[in-house]
C-alpha cells in the first residue's frame, strides 16, 4: 500500500511539473456574478482564490470517464467545457459560469457515479487513441493514472455537492 501511495505521489508531481492546461473552479454566491462580469480584476482575484478546486490536468481524464456513460455526456461536457463565457481569455479561453440549476444537475450526475463505475470505464489504450488530455500518460502510468483520476473525482464530488447545498454558482476556467 505504501508503495502504491508513493507511486501516486510521484505521478502527481510529474503531472504538475509539466506545463499544460489545468482546470479550476470557484463556487460563488449567485448575487456576486454581476460584479464578476463587470470587473476583470475581481474575476481574476476570485479565480485565484484558495477556496476553489484545482483539478490539475485530471479534467481531461475525468471528462472521458464521465461521458463514457451516455447519460452523463451532456453534463460532463458542460462541467469541463461549457457554461456562459465571462471575462477575457485566461489562456485557454475565457472563464465560464455554471448557473445554480446547472450546478444542481452536475452534482446529481456526480452523486450517481461511483469510483468503481468510473474505474470500469478506464481504458488507457482507447484514451490514448482518442487523444484524451494529457496525452501520453494513460498507458504509460496505467493504474497510477486511474488512482490520480479517482482522487480528483472525490474532490470534485465534494466541491460540487457543497456548492449545490449552499445554492452557489460556479466559475470554471482552463488555464
Amino acid at each position: 500500500m505504501k508503495k502504491l501511495l508513493f507511486s501516486l505521489c510521484l505521478l502527481l508531481l510529474s503531472f504538475s511539473a509539466q506545463a499544460g492546461m489545468t482546470w479550476t473552479a470557484v463556487a460563488v454566491p449567485y448575487e456576486q456574478l454581476p460584479y464578476l462580469r463587470g470587473s476583470e480584476e475581481l474575476l481574476t482575484e476570485t479565480l485565484s482564490s484558495e477556496d476553489g478546486l484545482y483539478l490539475d490536468k485530471a479534467w481531461g481524464g475525468l471528462h472521458y470517464l464521465l461521458k463514457a456513460n451516455p447519460r452523463n455526456a451532456t453534463l460532463a461536457r458542460l462541467l469541463f467545457l461549457g457554461g456562459e463565457n465571462i471575462g477575457p481569455d485566461q489562456g485557454a479561453g475565457p472563464a465560464r459560469v455554471l448557473t445554480l440549476a446547472q450546478v444542481r444537475q452536475i452534482a446529481a450526475m456526480l452523486e450517481r457515479e461511483t469510483p468503481a463505475a468510473l474505474a470500469a470505464r478506464y481504458a488507457p489504450q482507447a484514451m490514448e487513441t482518442e487523444h484524451v488530455y494529457p496525452e501520453g500518460i494513460w498507458e504509460q502510468e496505467g493504474q497510477g493514472a486511474l488512482l490520480y483520476l479517482l482522487n480528483f473525482y472525490e474532490q470534485l464530488l465534494v466541491f460540487v455537492k457543497q456548492a449545490d447545498m449552499k445554492g452557489q454558482a460556479m466559475v470554471v476556467v482552463l488555464w
